[in-house]
Protein backbone atom coordinates (compact mmCIF):
# COMPACT_ATOMS: atom_id res chain seq x y z
CA UNK A 1 0.00 0.00 0.00
CA UNK A 2 1.02 3.52 -1.25
CA UNK A 3 0.56 4.60 3.27
CA UNK A 4 2.67 7.60 4.63
CA UNK A 5 2.55 8.96 7.83
CA UNK A 6 0.41 12.06 8.82
CA UNK A 7 0.47 15.62 8.91
CA UNK A 8 -0.85 18.56 11.03
CA UNK A 9 -3.93 17.67 13.30
CA UNK A 10 -6.58 17.55 10.54
CA UNK A 11 -9.66 16.02 9.79
CA UNK A 12 -9.12 13.40 7.80
CA UNK A 13 -11.92 11.58 6.26
CA UNK A 14 -11.56 7.75 4.23
CA UNK A 15 -14.31 6.90 1.70
CA UNK A 16 -14.89 3.16 2.03
CA UNK A 17 -17.88 0.93 0.48
CA UNK A 18 -20.62 -0.29 2.70
CA UNK A 19 -19.26 -3.08 5.15
CA UNK A 20 -21.61 -5.86 5.91
CA UNK A 21 -20.38 -8.25 8.35
CA UNK A 22 -21.30 -12.13 8.37
CA UNK A 23 -22.45 -11.37 11.80
CA UNK A 24 -26.67 -11.55 12.02
CA UNK A 25 -26.36 -8.24 13.74
CA UNK A 26 -25.84 -4.71 11.52
CA UNK A 27 -23.32 -2.64 12.54
CA UNK A 28 -24.11 0.34 14.64
CA UNK A 29 -24.06 3.86 12.85
CA UNK A 30 -21.11 6.01 14.50
CA UNK A 31 -19.01 3.02 15.41
CA UNK A 32 -15.72 3.77 16.99
CA UNK A 33 -13.22 2.27 14.18
CA UNK A 34 -9.12 2.16 13.86
CA UNK A 35 -7.07 3.46 10.90
CA UNK A 36 -4.13 1.64 10.14
CA UNK A 37 -1.65 3.20 7.33
CA UNK A 38 2.28 1.93 6.96
CA UNK A 39 5.27 4.02 7.32
CA UNK A 40 7.30 4.45 4.66
CA UNK A 41 10.43 4.79 6.61
CA UNK A 42 13.07 1.93 6.92
CA UNK A 43 11.10 0.70 9.97
CA UNK A 44 8.20 0.55 8.02
CA UNK A 45 6.07 0.52 11.04
CA UNK A 46 2.26 0.58 10.93
CA UNK A 47 0.98 3.89 12.31
CA UNK A 48 -3.03 3.28 14.27
CA UNK A 49 -5.11 5.71 14.90
CA UNK A 50 -8.88 5.34 16.03
CA UNK A 51 -11.74 7.19 14.35
CA UNK A 52 -15.32 6.60 13.65
CA UNK A 53 -17.83 5.95 10.95
CA UNK A 54 -20.28 8.62 9.36
CA UNK A 55 -22.71 8.10 6.56
CA UNK A 56 -21.07 9.75 3.42
CA UNK A 57 -24.09 11.06 1.95
CA UNK A 58 -25.85 12.52 4.75
CA UNK A 59 -29.16 14.21 4.18
CA UNK A 60 -30.82 16.44 7.24
CA UNK A 61 -34.00 16.62 7.38
CA UNK A 62 -36.22 18.83 9.26
CA UNK A 63 -40.16 20.41 9.53
CA UNK A 64 -41.13 23.16 7.63
CA UNK A 65 -43.27 24.21 10.52
CA UNK A 66 -42.61 25.15 14.30
CA UNK A 67 -44.49 22.82 16.57
CA UNK A 68 -44.39 20.27 19.55
CA UNK A 69 -43.16 17.17 18.73
CA UNK A 70 -46.08 14.34 19.29
CA UNK A 71 -44.67 11.28 18.05
CA UNK A 72 -41.05 9.60 16.71
CA UNK A 73 -41.49 6.80 14.49
CA UNK A 74 -37.61 5.63 14.09
CA UNK A 75 -34.59 4.98 16.05
CA UNK A 76 -31.15 5.13 15.04
CA UNK A 77 -29.90 2.71 12.89
CA UNK A 78 -33.24 2.08 11.59
CA UNK A 79 -33.71 1.09 7.88
CA UNK A 80 -36.74 3.21 6.20
CA UNK A 81 -38.17 2.85 2.97
CA UNK A 82 -39.28 6.15 0.85
CA UNK A 83 -42.59 7.44 2.03
CA UNK A 84 -42.22 6.66 5.80
CA UNK A 85 -43.19 8.87 8.43
CA UNK A 86 -40.44 9.29 10.58
CA UNK A 87 -41.87 11.88 12.92
CA UNK A 88 -44.80 13.84 13.83
CA UNK A 89 -45.63 17.16 15.50
CA UNK A 90 -48.92 18.13 17.00
CA UNK A 91 -51.30 19.35 14.72
CA UNK A 92 -54.53 20.57 16.77
CA UNK A 93 -54.44 24.35 15.96
CA UNK A 94 -53.65 24.17 12.34
CA UNK A 95 -56.70 21.75 12.37
CA UNK A 96 -58.45 24.45 14.59
CA UNK A 97 -57.67 26.54 12.20
CA UNK A 98 -58.35 24.82 9.06
CA UNK A 99 -62.09 24.13 10.84
CA UNK A 100 -62.67 27.92 10.92
CA UNK A 101 -61.65 28.43 7.18
CA UNK A 102 -63.22 26.41 6.05
CA UNK A 103 -66.67 27.86 7.96
CA UNK A 104 -65.13 31.68 6.77
CA UNK A 105 -65.29 29.90 2.75
CA UNK A 106 -69.10 28.66 3.16
CA UNK A 107 -69.45 32.03 4.07
CA UNK A 108 -67.74 33.65 1.45
CA UNK A 109 -69.37 31.54 -1.33
CA UNK A 110 -72.52 32.22 -0.31
CA UNK A 111 -72.01 35.73 -0.23
CA UNK A 112 -70.46 35.34 -3.48
CA UNK A 113 -73.63 33.50 -4.69
CA UNK A 114 -76.14 36.32 -3.78
CA UNK A 115 -73.48 38.74 -5.41
CA UNK A 116 -74.19 36.59 -8.78
CA UNK A 117 -77.46 36.99 -8.17
CA UNK A 118 -77.78 40.54 -7.49
CA UNK A 119 -75.12 41.67 -10.36
CA UNK A 120 -77.19 39.10 -13.39
CA UNK A 121 -80.43 40.72 -12.09
CA UNK A 122 -79.07 43.97 -12.37
CA UNK A 123 -77.94 43.61 -15.48
CA UNK A 124 -80.87 42.76 -17.24
CA UNK A 125 -82.70 45.53 -15.45
CA UNK A 126 -79.38 48.01 -17.03
CA UNK A 127 -80.08 46.46 -20.62
CA UNK A 128 -83.67 46.92 -20.42
CA UNK A 129 -82.74 50.44 -19.28
CA UNK A 130 -85.09 50.38 -16.03
CA UNK A 131 -81.86 50.19 -13.63
CA UNK A 132 -79.02 52.71 -13.20
CA UNK A 133 -75.58 52.82 -14.74
CA UNK A 134 -74.72 53.36 -11.13
CA UNK A 135 -76.90 50.38 -9.86
CA UNK A 136 -75.23 48.04 -12.38
CA UNK A 137 -71.70 49.21 -11.35
CA UNK A 138 -72.26 48.86 -7.52
CA UNK A 139 -73.50 45.63 -8.59
CA UNK A 140 -70.73 44.48 -10.65
CA UNK A 141 -68.03 45.76 -8.31
CA UNK A 142 -69.89 43.42 -5.05
CA UNK A 143 -69.76 40.55 -7.55
CA UNK A 144 -65.76 40.87 -7.97
CA UNK A 145 -65.35 41.94 -4.30
CA UNK A 146 -67.22 38.51 -3.14
CA UNK A 147 -65.09 36.51 -5.71
CA UNK A 148 -62.00 38.01 -4.60
CA UNK A 149 -63.20 37.04 -0.56
CA UNK A 150 -64.10 33.62 -1.60
CA UNK A 151 -60.45 32.95 -3.61
CA UNK A 152 -58.33 34.07 -0.60
CA UNK A 153 -60.23 32.07 1.87
CA UNK A 154 -59.29 29.49 -0.74
CA UNK A 155 -55.90 30.22 -0.35
CA UNK A 156 -55.85 30.46 3.24
CA UNK A 157 -57.42 27.45 3.52
CA UNK A 158 -54.69 25.88 1.26
CA UNK A 159 -52.27 26.91 2.99
CA UNK A 160 -53.25 25.78 6.24
CA UNK A 161 -53.59 21.90 4.46
CA UNK A 162 -50.43 22.23 3.65
CA UNK A 163 -48.98 23.04 7.28
CA UNK A 164 -50.76 20.11 8.37
CA UNK A 165 -49.27 18.35 6.00
CA UNK A 166 -45.97 19.49 7.29
CA UNK A 167 -46.65 18.25 10.98
CA UNK A 168 -45.91 14.75 9.48
CA UNK A 169 -41.68 14.60 8.17
CA UNK A 170 -41.30 12.15 5.40
CA UNK A 171 -38.61 10.30 3.98
CA UNK A 172 -38.15 10.55 0.37
CA UNK A 173 -35.91 7.60 -0.41
CA UNK A 174 -34.39 4.50 1.38
CA UNK A 175 -32.02 4.98 3.59
CA UNK A 176 -31.06 4.48 7.10
CA UNK A 177 -31.56 6.89 10.14
CA UNK A 178 -28.01 8.12 11.31
CA UNK A 179 -29.49 10.00 14.12
CA UNK A 180 -32.58 11.52 15.76
CA UNK A 181 -32.25 14.91 17.49
CA UNK A 182 -35.91 15.40 19.06
CA UNK A 183 -38.00 14.00 21.64
CA UNK A 184 -41.65 13.41 22.43
CA UNK A 185 -42.80 16.47 23.95
CA UNK A 186 -40.36 19.17 23.01
CA UNK A 187 -40.54 22.17 20.66
CA UNK A 188 -39.16 21.18 17.06
CA UNK A 189 -38.32 24.86 15.31
CA UNK A 190 -38.70 25.56 11.83
CA UNK A 191 -35.80 24.46 9.36
CA UNK A 192 -33.85 22.76 12.73
CA UNK A 193 -32.33 19.34 11.47
CA UNK A 194 -35.23 16.86 13.25
CA UNK A 195 -33.22 13.50 11.96
CA UNK A 196 -30.29 12.51 9.80
CA UNK A 197 -30.71 10.19 7.39
CA UNK A 198 -27.65 7.99 5.71
CA UNK A 199 -28.28 7.53 1.88
CA UNK A 200 -26.78 5.23 -0.21
CA UNK A 201 -24.17 2.09 1.02
CA UNK A 202 -20.77 4.40 0.95
CA UNK A 203 -19.45 4.96 4.74
CA UNK A 204 -17.08 8.15 5.58
CA UNK A 205 -14.43 7.30 8.52
CA UNK A 206 -13.25 10.49 10.03
CA UNK A 207 -10.05 10.62 12.13
CA UNK A 208 -8.20 13.19 14.23
CA UNK A 209 -4.50 12.95 13.21
CA UNK A 210 -1.83 14.28 15.52
CA UNK A 211 0.46 17.14 14.57
CA UNK A 212 3.67 15.63 14.46
CA UNK A 213 2.31 12.57 12.04
CA UNK A 214 0.80 14.57 9.01
CA UNK A 215 3.62 15.45 6.33
CA UNK A 216 3.09 12.83 3.75
CA UNK A 217 -0.39 11.97 3.30
CA UNK A 218 -2.32 12.98 0.72
CA UNK A 219 -5.92 12.59 -0.80
CA UNK A 220 -5.89 9.25 -3.04
CA UNK A 221 -3.67 6.97 -0.38
CA UNK A 222 -4.87 4.07 0.08
CA UNK A 223 -5.65 2.86 4.18
CA UNK A 224 -6.65 -0.18 5.77
CA UNK A 225 -9.90 -0.16 8.44
CA UNK A 226 -10.37 -2.60 10.85
CA UNK A 227 -13.79 -2.78 12.81
CA UNK A 228 -12.85 -3.55 16.89
CA UNK A 229 -16.16 -4.84 17.28
CA UNK A 230 -16.35 -7.32 14.55
CA UNK A 231 -13.05 -9.52 14.50
CA UNK A 232 -11.31 -10.38 11.30
CA UNK A 233 -13.33 -7.31 9.55
CA UNK A 234 -10.68 -5.08 6.86
CA UNK A 235 -11.98 -2.79 4.66
CA UNK A 236 -9.82 -0.82 2.22
CA UNK A 237 -9.98 2.40 2.05
CA UNK A 238 -9.02 5.70 0.34
CA UNK A 239 -8.38 8.91 1.58
CA UNK A 240 -11.02 11.33 0.03
CA UNK A 241 -10.38 14.53 1.75
CA UNK A 242 -7.83 15.96 4.63
CA UNK A 243 -8.85 18.80 6.48
CA UNK A 244 -7.46 22.51 6.56
CA UNK A 245 -7.88 23.32 9.97
CA UNK A 246 -6.15 21.90 13.27
CA UNK A 247 -7.60 20.39 16.44
CA UNK A 248 -7.04 21.11 19.78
Amino acid sequence: MNNRPIVVTAALIASIAACKPTTTEPATLLRPVRYATVDTSPSNAARTFAGRVEAAERVERSFLVTGQVERVRVRVGQPVKKGLILAELDATDFKLKKREALASLRQAQAQLQNAEATYQRTRRLYETRTASRQDYDAARAARKSATAQVDSVRERLALIRRQIAYCRLKTTFDGVVADVKLDVGETARAGATALVLQAGKALDVRIDVPEQAVAGIKVGDRVEVRFPAFAGVEVDAVVRTIGTESTS
